[in-house]
Order: C-alpha cells, then structure tokens, then sequence
C-alpha cells in the first residue's frame, strides 16, 4: 500500500480471497507479490496455505531480490526461477542506447552492480549528485572536520536505504584498497580520495562500522519504525576506518 514499507496480513488475505474464486472466462488468475520480501511474518504465515493449493488456474509469483529475507517455510513452497544479471557488454550497449551517450553507462553500471535498468534509473534525477554530496559529508565527519549531528540532518533528506547503499560500497573499496591497491573498486572515480584512508584503515572498528550499517539497511528493508534522524547519528556516531 502507498506509504508502507511492509506488505501487511490484511492484504494477503484479501488475495486469498481472490485466489479462492473462479476466474469468470475459464482463464488464469495471477498474483504478484513484489517486493515479497516486504511481507511481515504474519503476512508470510498466512500465505502458506494459499501457496500449497492455490486453486486451479491460479499463479502466485513472489518477486524479490532479496530470497534470504524470505521464511524458509515460504520458500519451500515455491519453484525458484533465478534472473541472473546480464552479461556486461550487451548492457552497456543498450545502456548507451538508452542514455544517448557513451561517457557515463560504465560507471552508471559498474554502480548499479551490474542492473542495466537500475543503471537507467541511477542517470535521472538528483541521485549522482546526492551520492557524491554523501561521500564528501562522510569523508568530512571521518577527518573530523564536521559534526554528527548536523551531517545526520543532511543525509535525512536523502533515501535512506539509498545513503546506506552508498556508505557500504565505499567500504568495500576501502577493504579492497587495504589488500590490493591496483584491485578494480565499485567507484573508481573516488580511488584517489579512498586511498588515503585504506592506508590506515583499523580492522576491527572498521567492519564493526560495516556490519553496523548492514544492520541497520537490514532492518529498514524489513519495515522496522524508527526515527530516521535518530537512526542515522548513531550510525555516523559508530563510522569509522
């Protein structure tokens, strides 16, 4: 439902309901449930049933790129069909069709993980430039050049889920530089300005600060209530190299 982050139990019932009817010509019925993993635990369990007997003609197509956060009892009902991620020339072949240009579709790519239609997306609106006002705020509070709490007021008016995303891959280009530094980095236009911070890159407070911001995208992603200004000081408050 608009303004939900979870799919709640009242909605699964109501396609309960309509999976226990006759389609009215003889036809299919389909059911999509995307972002499936969106589903609370009472949602999941009152699913089950319908999973194990649909009703005739009936499909039940669970969307999610996230199949770990599914309940195992969930996915053992299922038939599994992977989408694997295209290969990386003809992505960016139509990325470049796409966009119109060429000079942007590598790194627009190479930071949507590979997703040609998350790349597309990644090019409109303000997300570059939001992205790049993240990483000079993070690299600010690391040098101790700002304060948690006012660069916390800024990242509130970004999509959290979107600055967590952000913030992680950046630590994952600082582990990378700290074993190899010729290695290939998600950004490779922040290389220059991470180095310096891989060379003294702490082990233990620095992936205590990774799993705390896998924690808390994890928690997010599941629809838990909390107070975004909150959440992001005390993430910040715990960031460190």
């Amino acid at each position: 439902e608009e303004g939900s982050k979870a799919i709640r139990v009242e909605q699964i019932r109501d396609l309960i309901g309509f999976a226990s009817k006759k389609a009215q010509f003889e036809g299919y019925r389909v059911v999509i449930v995307q972002p499936a993993e969106n589903m609370n635990v009472n949602a999941s369990n009152a699913l089950l049933k319908c999973l194990e007997e649909p009703g005739g003609n009936t499909l039940i197509m669970l969307v999610t790129h996230q199949p770990s956060q599914l309940l195992p009892t969930v996915r053992s009902r299922c038939q599994s069909v992977d989408f694997p991620i295209p290969e990386q020339a003809p992505a960016i072949h139509w990325l470049e069709l796409q966009l119109g240009v060429k000079e942007h579709a590598n790194r627009l790519l190479s930071l949507a993980g590979g997703c040609p239609v998350k790349a597309r997306a990644l090019a409109e609106g303000d997300w570059q430039k939001q992205r790049d006002q993240t990483f000079d705020l993070w690299l600010a509070l690391l040098q101790k050049k700002s304060h948690t709490v006012e660069t916390a007021e800024i990242l509130c008016k970004f999509p959290l889920v979107d600055v967590l995303e952000w913030l992680a891959g950046w630590y994952v280009d600082l582990a990378r530089l700290s074993l190899n530094g010729d290695t290939a980095l998600l950004d490779e236009d922040k290389r220059s300005r991470l180095s310096p911070l891989a060379g003294r890159l702490q082990p233990v407070q620095f992936y205590a600060s990774y799993d705390r911001m896998m924690e808390l995208r994890g928690a997010f992603m599941k629809g838990a209530n909390f107070n975004p200004q909150m959440a992001m000081e005390g993430l910040l408050a715990t960031l460190s190299v």
